[in-house]
């Protein structure tokens, strides 16, 4: 039997509660009917197309029939550093898990399991890459390529965004060292880390761009990119560089008619 979300309210006879853990938000009935069930638990792996564990990654469990819910357990669950998880006290019956992982060039997977009173249903889940990025690709990325796809990201990323009110945006040579940056209508300052420290000593905090390392997988190219906050010796608050509302960014590019494209787009704001 597969209950519907009620917070804190009777359903006939028994009580029911809503638990959100970090990694699984599901629902189950009260430990008191607990004793009228019969239950059983749900283990499982986690790896990616190179066979390393996934870590990060959203975990859902949903019953599986002509209405299905999500159902949910009263324990933290989490995922190990060798990307394994266990999902107790599960109602018996049929129910796909569901698994999302962080990682934007990653296709998330979707597994059905039968769980029967006081057994343990196992499950492996192998993820791949986005199709768009299945294909062999270069090993490394040129210093043209690096270029373009820097270029292109900002111009996508600012496109929509009006992230200072000063005429140039600074941007850290951490991961791009001197390499070109342009837009159309903003102006840039790449500034080295010691750089961006001293202008905010000297100026006060303020915001910066800031790249992550390029990684390549098949045919794609992901970059991150983040909004940090200098933090300046010469305000109040003092310390070192930080992230401003934990805002990061990350782009996917595939090249498409002889031109890096964005093909995959995620982001934070913590």
């Amino acid at each position: 039997m597969k209950y519907v979300a009620i917070t804190g309210m009777l359903l006939g006879s028994a009580f029911f509660r809503v638990v959100t853990c970090s990694s699984l938000a599901i629902l189950l009935p009260s430990s008191s009917v607990f004793a009228q069930q019969k239950v059983g638990s749900i283990s499982g792996i986690i790896l990616g197309p190179d066979s390393l564990p996934i870590v990060h990654a959203k975990i859902s469990i949903v019953g599986r029939d002509s209405n299905p819910s999500p159902v949910n357990n009263l324990s933290h669950v989490s995922i190990d550093s060798k990307g394994r998880f266990i999902i107790p006290e599960i109602p018996v019956g049929e129910y796909d898990v569901h698994v999302s992982p962080t990682d934007p060039w990653l296709k998330g997977l979707v597994k059905s399991v039968t769980v029967r009173d006081r057994k343990t249903a196992s499950v492996k889940f192998r993820l791949r890459l986005d199709e768009a990025c299945e294909v062999k690709g270069p090993d490394t990325v040129t210093s043209a390529d690096k270029v373009e796809i820097v270029n292109a990201l900002l111009q996508e990323f600012l496109g929509s965004r009006s992230l200072v009110s000063e005429s140039t945006i600074i941007v850290s040579t951490k991961n791009i060292g001197s390499l070109p940056v342009s837009h159309p209508t903003i102006k840039f300052a790449l500034m080295s880390s010691s750089e961006i420290q001293a202008r905010a000593n000297r100026l006060g905090d303020f915001n910066y761009l800031k790249f992550e390392e390029f990684e390549v997988r098949g045919s794609c190219v992901a970059v991150g990119l983040a909004i940090e906050t200098a933090d300046g010796t010469s305000t109040i608050e003092t310390g070192k560089l930080g992230t401003m509302r934990g805002e990061r960014y990350s782009y996917v590019f595939r090249k498409t008619s002889g031109k890096w494209v964005a093909v995959v787009r995620s982001g934070t704001i913590s």
